[in-house]
């Protein structure tokens, strides 16, 4: 099985071979040198050129975004009843940005896809968009990449996802958003985009009469996608951005992360940007944020508050999790905590460790502020895909959740919330 760091190591002789043989090609145009040799070369170019672009995204998605079986009892048969009538509703997967997986068909690696999804009885899907990650990624202090040394550079130049994403992240955005429309439009209806409270309604209607569908929101993960103009807040909006987080593992231009350096609190910037998205209705989301920052949004904010994928400190102290008192915050705003499958917002065996989360939870906040932000295809590694919520339905019903607050927590909080804050139309 191969590494991470082998598969770095591989990509990077890749490419010293590709711009090997490359240079030598070029050079054969101008020089008359031997033909076999030149054969050879083009040969070895055209491998390296197939592994760098096409070999490689694959089996990075392969490494980073993986399952570690738990070994589940078998289920209860009121689990199976309630499961098949459950709407299941999940507010984080990064799924989009993996450009080399066709999330319509299904696949044997990563999380995520659309049959994967309608085969676990998921209704609800937020896609939240990654724009940049700081090479040699942590939780505890990340610097702001430069472009050269980001890691979704490298993506988007491996993955070929346009010129302009290059330098621009707000492109990346617009790259990502363009990717889940093409998919629900060639998706036979089987995918739907949410974008207003009609929308939101025909689908419940629907899913009533069809398991065989799925809803997908779209969300970003780190406002830095804006390149600091306010003005790309109602762009996005326009496009259908319903939530987004402030800052993701480094500090912006909007406010300190839990995971960057200075880990300050909100910027000028973040302010007007906070304020825009309150008046269109985007709903703020607390992930990665830093503890000052939280604080700052939870006395600026107005509207409902979600994390939308978190581990609880009190459960699992982690740079990555949530204090008590936030959490308070986020369930007298009316809004959700989205519980995280990976470590290390979870702590020892995971699937336990998830489990207890949820139950600490009820007891903190209450039944109606629990949800799922599994953070499926952000590079970890979880213990089961999406077609194994059924589990989570089992363990908690045998821990004495009552059906009605199972149905809550599985998806119609989460529903509930996207009620409120959709636009009409």
């Amino acid at each position: 099985e191969l590494s991470q760091d082998d598969l770095v190591l591989i990509t990077t002789v890749a490419v010293i071979i590709m711009l090997i043989s490359g240079i030598y090609l070029l050079m054969a145009l101008v020089c008359k040198t031997n033909r076999k040799i030149n054969i050879v070369a083009l040969i070895v170019f055209a491998i390296a050129l197939n592994f760098m672009f096409g070999v490689a995204p694959k089996l990075i998605d392969q490494k980073l975004n993986t399952v570690t079986p738990h070994q589940f009892p078998e289920l209860l048969e009121q689990t199976k009843l309630l499961h098949q009538k459950s709407f299941i509703a999940d507010l984080h997967a990064d799924s989009l940005m993996w450009f080399k997986r066709d999330l319509l068909i299904k696949n044997e690696h990563g999380h995520v896809d659309i049959p994967r999804l309608i085969e676990g009885h998921i209704g609800l899907q937020v896609f939240t968009i990654v724009t940049q990650v700081p090479p040699n990624m942590n939780f505890d202090s990340n610097a702001a990449p430069t472009l050269l040394k980001d890691i979704i550079t490298r993506k988007a130049v491996f993955e070929q996802w346009g010129f302009d994403t290059l330098t621009s992240l707000a492109a990346r955005t617009t790259a990502q958003i363009q990717r889940l429309y093409t998919f629900s439009s060639e998706s036979n209806g089987s995918l739907r985009v949410i974008n207003t409270k009609q929308d939101l309604q025909e689908f419940l209607k629907l899913r009533k009469q069809d398991n065989s569908v799925v809803s997908a929101i779209l969300g970003i993960e780190g406002l830095h996608a804006l390149d600091n103009k306010l003005e790309n807040v109602d762009l996005f909006w326009n496009l259908g951005i319903r939530q987004a987080a402030l800052t993701h593992f480094f500090d912006n231009t909007l406010g300190g992360s839990a995971h960057g350096t200075e880990k300050s609190g909100i910027t000028p910037f973040g302010r007007k940007v906070l304020q825009r998205m309150e008046e269109l209705g985007m709903v703020i989301d607390l992930a990665h944020n830093s503890e000052d920052l939280v604080r700052d949004i939870i006395d600026i904010a107005t509207t409902p508050l979600i994390s939308s994928h978190t581990g609880v400190y009190s459960v699992c102290p982690s740079p990555r999790n949530l204090k008590d008192y936030q959490l308070q915050a986020i369930a007298d705003s009316g809004g959700v905590v989205g519980v995280a499958f990976f470590k290390p917002a979870q702590c020892g065996e995971l699937f336990e460790s998830i489990i207890n989360t949820i139950v600490y939870l009820r007891d903190l906040i209450g039944v109606d502020h629990i949800a799922f932000g599994s953070d499926a295809d952000g590079s970890v590694d979880m213990p089961f895909d999406v077609t194994g919520y059924v589990h989570i339905t089992d363990a908690l019903l045998r821990r004495g959740f009552t059906e009605e607050d199972v149905d809550k927590i599985m998806g119609l909080n989460v529903v509930k919330l996207y009620q409120k804050m959709l636009p009409d139309q």
